[in-house]
């Protein structure tokens, strides 16, 4: 499942980029399921009493019955006090420069090259990674495998990735880190992304 192999490879990036974290709920195993059903009821209860802010929350009920959904919701957990106030969140420590190898249930090897991207808050910087992300995602390597490019926004920061597979994966990395840096872009590649970021 692509979406699961997804989700672990991001988990495992995540751990890699930021160091762990915390109470480790964002972790995945390799079919995507999260690691929060077997944390330990102390564990549960402490994030419980420390972040939990129902002003904060939202339930989205979807399909017949939805209105008897909210209310039956409502009386159950309505009256669940809210936590204390939680801690100013400090930006995630940034991992060391470095390379780590993983055993993943890919059906070929994937090369990626991720590094620390600006904030959100810094639109023009953030915006224009964006937009390259979206250019070089749209290549292909050539064996004809889908070459990626994404920029995930976090706390105070984002992580940029290039990523490929197959045996030319490095050289195909090279390749777009080129482009990046140098800016080739044409002027249709750049409006076809920026058409896609506005709509």
């Amino acid at each position: 499942n692509t979406r699961d192999s997804r989700s672990f490879i991001e988990s495992r990036r995540n751990r890699f980029m930021f160091g762990p974290q915390g109470y480790g709920a964002f972790e995945r195993d390799e079919f995507g399921n999260s690691k929060a059903p077997s944390l330990p009821l102390p564990v549960v209860r402490e994030f419980y009493d420390r972040w939990y802010q129902p002003e904060r929350s939202a339930v989205v009920v979807v399909g017949p019955g939805a209105s008897q959904s909210l209310e039956l919701i409502g009386n159950a957990f309505g009256s669940v006090p809210a936590g204390g106030n939680p801690p100013r969140l400090a930006p995630p420590a940034k991992g060391s420069p470095g390379s780590v190898e993983w055993e993943l249930p890919l059906s070929r090897d994937r090369e990626e090259w991720n590094w620390h991207g600006p904030p959100v808050s810094q639109l023009a910087d953030w915006a224009t990674l964006q937009l390259a992300a979206a250019v070089l995602s749209e290549g292909s390597a050539a064996d004809g495998s889908p070459l990626e490019a994404a920029l995930q926004p976090y706390l105070q920061g984002s992580v940029f990735t290039l990523a490929a597979t197959g045996a030319d994966a490095r050289s195909e990395l090279q390749q777009m880190m080129d482009q990046l840096r140098s800016g080739r872009f044409s002027s249709e590649e750049w409006s076809k992304a920026q058409m896609a970021f506005i709509s």
